[in-house]
């Protein structure tokens, strides 16, 4: 059996869909009913930070895929701690009392220096802001552990088919023929990761004795600059939509404003990264998990662009926590009507 908590979500939703097609016996773990496989899975409702929840989902569990936390847009204070790092600790503690072998951990690639590119798996670690200290604790906690063989799994920003998130409002300006903005020229290397994409190289993980105790940094082979990006899926779309470039320094200042007063959905981490390159080694990875990424940044985009303009269902308009909800714009509603 395998269980994957956030199995209701973006990233646990793709490892579930991944783990069907081969045949695996699966147990979502999930505050929320999952709608991918539905009626092929089984599914334990609970809170991570339940011990007595958990310890229940880990019943008869070979391996386990931890994805369950809150995403940065969530501004979510303690509660970054109480469910990223105490959340992964009971996790852990239920996996050893319940004898699994493998523990595939979802972490963040938030965590690391943008000082020396590309990011290697030994780059400098420098998180920034509450999500990412969490997210590397949350690491730290999983790789301590003793009696499960445990693997860390460092994705760069996962796009694709039901991400909403941030991304909506990007698909959303662009669905509309409006303005979308970047920050400074534009011009920053940017990689981006699939979903099925980010879900193939934990199974892969899980099926490799070379990757117990090993963290990899995980995305695709195939980006280039956010201008790049964003003008590849405009095209794609078809809207008119058109990108302009906002002054780096003042655009950079008003972000770190509006955070501070909670009047954006844009958070530290998106400020301090949104200009920057930012792009991962992947060479490990290929290595020892014989795993080929098969989607471009411009795949990604578009894939989750198409489903954003397919999507009917309320889940994909409602508000909430995480990267399958929409977060409040806040603020930007101004600049979008001005766009």
């Amino acid at each position: 059996m395998k269980l994957v908590t956030g199995g209701s979500g973006f990233v646990g939703g793709h490892i579930v869909e991944q783990l069907l097609k081969r045949g695996a016996d699966v147990r979502v773990f999930d505050q929320h009913p999952p709608e991918i496989g539905a009626d092929q899975v089984e599914y334990v409702e609970g809170d991570i930070r339940d011990p007595t929840d958990i310890r229940q989902a880990m019943d008869g569990v070979d391996t386990v895929y931890h994805n369950v936390a809150l995403v940065p847009v969530t501004k979510a204070g303690d509660r970054f701690r109480q469910v990223n790092v105490e959340g992964t600790r009971q996790a852990m503690n239920a996996a050893q009392d319940a004898s699994v072998d493998r523990f595939i951990h979802m972490g963040s690639s938030s965590v690391y220096s943008l000082d020396q590119l590309p990011i290697t798996e030994n780059s400098l670690l420098q998180p920034k802001g509450p999500y990412s200290e969490s997210k590397l604790k949350a690491d730290e906690v999983a790789l301590q552990a003793t009696d499960v063989d445990v693997t860390v799994i460092r994705p760069r920003t996962v796009v694709g088919k039901r991400r909403a998130g941030i991304f909506q409002i990007l698909f959303e300006w662009i669905s509309q023929g409006r303005r979308v903005y970047l920050v400074g020229s534009g011009n920053n290397t940017f990689q981006m990761v699939s979903g099925r994409d980010i879900a193939t190289a934990a199974i892969a993980a899980a099926d490799s004795e070379t990757a117990i105790g090993q963290i990899y940094n995980i995305g695709t082979d195939e980006f280039g600059t956010m201008r790049e990006a964003y003008e590849s899926l405009i095209s794609h779309a078809g809207t008119g939509s058109t990108v302009t470039s906002l002054p780096r320094l003042p655009t950079k200042f008003g972000m770190w404003a509006l955070d501070t007063l909670d009047y954006s959905p844009l958070t530290t981490f998106h400020y301090k990264t949104i200009d920057k390159d930012f792009y991962f080694d992947i060479s490990r990875a290929r290595d020892d998990l014989n795993w080929e990424p098969q989607d471009s940044n411009a795949d990604c985009l578009r894939r989750g662009y198409e489903w954003f303009i397919d999507s009917t269902s309320e889940e994909s308009e409602e508000s909430g926590e995480g990267h399958r909800k929409a977060p409040e714009q806040g603020a930007l509603n101004i600049l979008r009507k001005l766009s």
